[in-house]
């Protein structure tokens, strides 16, 4: 299908009556994809503590042929009080985790730099403290390094972008990105080529699909879309946001709640925020 001269897609990947996958040409560049997943998905929580595990592989140095030996090494990365919860990470030039999370105990939303691969030495900093704030979160590290997270604002029931201006987050711009109605749960972000973030997330009051593409570094000005109306409560949760590496263009995997199916959606924006919303036949 087509919108405003360019080809468009929606897979539905795992519906009842279909088995394995669809197979779909995703952009107008022709390149086939392959949609496939699951049924029924739930959530999984977390309990008490931010656990990080790490797999460190050795190979052996002896003259016969190399065995690899894993082992796994686990830290407790935040131990004060109820913590952990909607948890994002990413890991940055030295290879050391960065990670967002969820302060229950709080109602915060909290950030921890490892300074070593293992993260047994943690810098820990509380991000946002507005209100009940931080869940959803998703992190991404721009080229400077520096954390940018998108999470849930519950108080205002607002999508909230936190843009830290360190490595550490000691001084965030935070940001209010979508205010319109109870918005901003399960969101995942990227940064597009000019640093920008885009941003998938569910409108939980009309049961919706959006996007905010973001024509700066902090989105005081994002461009805001309905991707997909669901109209059901449940519909467009547990989004997973990727751009294209050559045009920037996102792809959106979601979850179908009023048919329990798993789903992508797959449109372009132009370099300017323009949103071309996809063409969605029920």
């Amino acid at each position: 299908m087509s919108y405003g001269g360019k080809e468009l897609s929606l897979c539905v990947v795992d519906e009842e009556a279909s088995e394995g996958g669809v197979q779909m040409f995703l952009n107008r560049h022709k390149i086939l994809h392959t949609c496939q997943g699951q049924r029924n998905f739930r959530d999984l929580f977390l309990r008490l503590k931010l656990i990080v595990m790490l797999v460190v592989l050795s190979a052996s140095s002896a003259l016969a042929a190399p065995e690899l030996d894993a082992t796994t090494t686990v830290t407790t990365i935040d131990a004060s009080g109820m913590v952990g919860k909607y948890s994002s990470l990413a890991l940055n030039g030295s290879g050391f985790p960065v990670i967002s999370y969820y302060d229950d105990t709080n109602d915060d939303l909290k950030l921890a730099v490892c300074n070593n691969a293992l993260c047994t030495s943690i810098t820990l900093t509380t991000v946002d403290s507005g209100g009940l704030v931080g869940q959803y979160t998703a992190l991404a590290l721009n080229s400077s390094g520096f954390p940018v997270i998108s999470y849930f604002d519950v108080t205002n029931d607002d999508l909230k972008l936190a843009v830290c201006n360190d490595a550490t987050c000691t001084s965030p711009t935070l940001t209010t990105v979508d205010s319109e109605g109870s918005v901003g749960q399960y969101s995942s972000l990227a940064l597009n080529g000019s640093g920008f973030p885009v941003i998938s997330y569910q409108d939980y009051t009309n049961g919706d699909l959006k996007v905010a593409v973001c024509n700066d570094a902090t989105c005081t000005n994002p461009t805001l879309a309905t991707v997909d109306r669901g109209e059901s409560v449940g519909f467009g949760s547990h989004t997973s946001l990727a751009l294209n590496n050559s045009s920037g263009y996102p792809g959106i995997s979601y979850y179908d709640a009023a048919n329990d199916d798993l789903k992508v959606a797959v449109y372009n924006v132009s370099q300017r925020g323009t949103v071309y919303l996809p063409l969605i036949f029920k």
